[in-house]
């Protein structure tokens, strides 16, 4: 990854977890990126079930980086206790794999060498690790998702973060617009405050367990300095350090931090303690401070005030946090504040409001649609689709033999409405489609009730596919209960047709009638550019 002189190029990096809705969005700006910024090596980090797009992103000099983690865990609707604490152990032994297998990939990709100006981490809203793993390895961080964050913090947050982090919470509702601040914490960061990313930051990254924030601790009366030369990698860009009453995590990779407390010149012992108390105080003020260059011993600098001696290592601090303050005001003194990080929506502020009190640095930036050529289960109907749009000739139908029935079953004179779309995309898969049989048999109620004839994508959720498979064997006899093939069913007189594959909506929503979804933004997106109803 060198560029013609030697010297390496600039690594964008994307980190999209989730569903196709939640990744591909992602793929396609990572695509776009590599296509028109020719200076960038571009990799994309998702799940393994995502493979199908390796090649169209490789064919637009992208990296596909799998881990084997699957995009969504369902829970198996089992009412007794044990089945509950199965899954939830389940569910935390894949997370911990997952977020293992993500700081491998970021170590191989960044752990060889300094970072660039240029490089940058970009993440979806379920791929939180690359916020940790940017500050580990001093790369910027960008949010983008295509829809508005899926999630909002409990009620008691706020109160809660301000009693447990008094100093830290003044300091972001103190930020000036355009740094980081409390609005970024409640539009999306505060996850990254609570125990389970905290733990994660301080086992197994050797970070402080907030964002903004670097370990250090006070222990048996004595406050441990490394020398200058110790500076971890991940310490070029924090905004304010942490004093803690109890060691919470060993030093990054077993450099000490900025701060740090050392009871036999070995790193802090017993991490994982929960913190009592944090006190920011300004950046950079302690390697250039008179305070320590007072306190300079034997390459390590020791703060043994009275305090200290007196057993009193709160005493020590406060001590030392005076040298920290405006000597009028009495306030500390913040000389470093961190940019609004950026987050990028794919979506319409004509469809979506963009309040006055989100973020500054939120950019809408209208949909994201994906290339039509990423949009087809089969290669070729791709491939006539493509010939069809180019003029081609002798290219006549959009679709190919195999899959000529779905435009017939659209465009055939027996019934004078349009059909109507209904997709459930990973409902299924998420679990909330617990009997498929009960919603075949729902839509075969409303066929009775309306001229409309319906087209039902199963997105290939097996359950709801098995179920259709069954209802046409159990039919046979019954003239239009018929198997076109592999991925087309017809049921219940010729009314709905089922189909397992994916072809884009850009073709099919504008010849359908209304389109039934499940508030995907992929979904909502097309059907507004198609200008049909969408329930």
């Amino acid at each position: 990854m060198e560029s013609e002189g030697g010297r390496r190029r600039a690594r964008a990096v994307f980190m999209a977890f989730g569903t196709q809705g939640d990744v591909y969005p992602i793929a396609a700006i990572a695509a776009a990126l590599a296509c028109d910024q020719m200076q960038y090596d571009v990799i994309l980090i998702t799940h393994s079930a995502h493979k199908t797009l390796s090649p169209f992103l490789e064919a637009r000099r992208v990296d596909f980086v799998p881990v084997p983690t699957p995009p969504v865990l369902s829970f198996d609707d089992d009412s007794t206790d044990s089945g509950e604490v199965n899954f939830s152990l389940q569910k935390k032994a894949i997370q911990m794999e997952h977020r293992n297998d993500c700081l491998s990939t970021i170590e191989k990709i960044f752990g060889n060498g300094q970072s660039m100006d240029d490089d940058f981490i970009l993440i979806n809203f379920f791929a939180l690790e690359g916020w940790s793993l940017a500050e580990l390895f001093q790369v910027r961080c960008v949010i983008a998702a295509p829809y508005v964050v899926p999630y909002s913090a409990p009620s008691s947050f706020e109160r809660r973060f301000k009693d447990e982090l008094p100093l830290l919470y003044r300091y972001l509702q103190e930020a000036p617009v355009d740094k980081v601040c409390w609005n970024d914490v409640l539009h999306w960061m505060w996850p990254l405050f609570t125990e389970d990313w905290g733990s994660w930051r301080s086992d197994s990254l050797k970070l402080s367990p907030f964002p903004f924030t670097v370990l250090c601790s006070i222990m048996q009366g004595s406050l441990i300095c490394p020398p200058t030369t110790a500076q971890p990698r991940h310490e070029a860009a924090p905004l304010l350090r942490l004093f803690f009453t109890e060691a919470v995590g060993d030093p990054v990779r077993g450099v000490p931090s900025p701060i740090y407390y050392n009871a036999s010149g070995g790193g802090v012992a017993g991490g994982g303690a929960k913190v009592k108390q944090a006190i920011p105080i300004v950046e950079g003020q302690l390697q250039s401070s008179a305070a320590q260059r007072d306190l300079e011993k034997d390459g390590e600098s020791e703060m043994d005030t009275e305090g200290a001696r007196g057993g009193n290592p709160l005493q020590a601090l406060s001590n030392y946090m005076s040298q920290m303050q405006d000597p009028v005001t009495g306030l500390p003194l913040w000389h470093f504040r961190e940019k609004s990080p950026l987050l990028l929506y794919g979506f319409s502020n004509e469809v979506v409001e963009c309040p006055g009190y989100w973020p500054s640095n939120v950019h809408v930036c209208g949909f994201w649609f994906l290339p039509t050529d990423w949009q087809f289960s089969c290669g070729k109907c791709r491939e006539a689709m493509l010939l069809y749009h180019a003029k081609c000739p002798g290219t006549t139908n959009e679709l190919c033999s195999s899959h000529a029935d779905l435009r017939h079953f659209i465009t055939k004179s027996s019934s004078s409405c349009s059909p109507i779309f209904v997709g459930l995309s990973s409902v299924g898969r998420m679990g909330f489609l617990k009997n498929p049989q009960a919603f075949l048999l729902l839509l075969k109620a409303v066929t009775e009730r309306t001229d409309h004839k319906f087209i039902l994508f199963s997105s290939g959720y097996e359950p709801l596919d098995a179920a259709i498979r069954f209802t046409a064997s159990v039919n046979l006899v019954e003239s239009h209960q018929i198997s076109y093939n592999e991925d087309c069913t017809l049921l219940f007189d010729g009314r709905l047709f089922c189909f397992s594959g994916v072809i884009p909506y850009s073709w099919l929503f504008p010849r359908c009638a209304a389109v039934i979804h499940h508030g995907g933004s992929g979904s909502t997106a097309a059907a507004i550019q198609a200008g049909v109803p969408q329930v």
